[in-house]
């Protein structure tokens, strides 16, 4: 009985956290042709995956020394290629305040990558990134073009 009232009472509390859940600050996805020495220096784990038309490699920068840029800090670097020798890949970087880590995945239609970020503040919710490759080789952040594969 004991436990069954400790449970209701946890789950009472998380669906209150969660009601209350402020929307945490925008995520900003910023299409690049280079990165710094500074900014590579930084790069911490890779995370690669691939679909039928293109490959995503995602860098997490370094939780200790991340890129700044105002108040958002670097979250990760993310490289769209289509895999092509010569190719020209698709690079951008993901900034967000408060950033604590980084991980995606190619959602089912197979043209479409979610990034999610988690933020420090635990009671903030955080909507993921999209990152949309078209079949002309267009890459966009939800509706920003970051660039095309050629």
């Amino acid at each position: 009985m004991i436990r069954k009232a400790l449970f209701l009472a946890v789950t009472a509390l998380s669906a209150i956290g969660c009601a209350n859940a402020q929307p945490c600050k925008s995520i900003l996805v910023e299409p690049t042709r280079a990165l710094t020495v500074q900014q590579i220096g930084q790069l911490a784990d890779r995370k690669v995956s691939s679909a039928a038309r293109f490959t995503v490699m995602l860098w997490s920068f370094d939780v200790e020394d991340r890129p700044r840029k105002g108040d958002l800090r670097g979250v990760a670097f993310i490289l769209v290629t289509n895999g092509d020798l010569g190719g020209r890949p698709v690079g951008a970087v993901i900034w967000a305040a408060e950033p604590e880590s980084a991980d995606f995945q190619v959602e089912s239609d197979r043209d479409v990558v979610r990034i999610s970020v988690r933020t420090a503040r635990g009671t903030c919710t955080q909507t993921p990134v999209s990152i949309r490759v078209a079949a002309d080789g267009v890459v966009s952040a939800d509706s920003i073009v970051l660039g095309r594969m050629e």
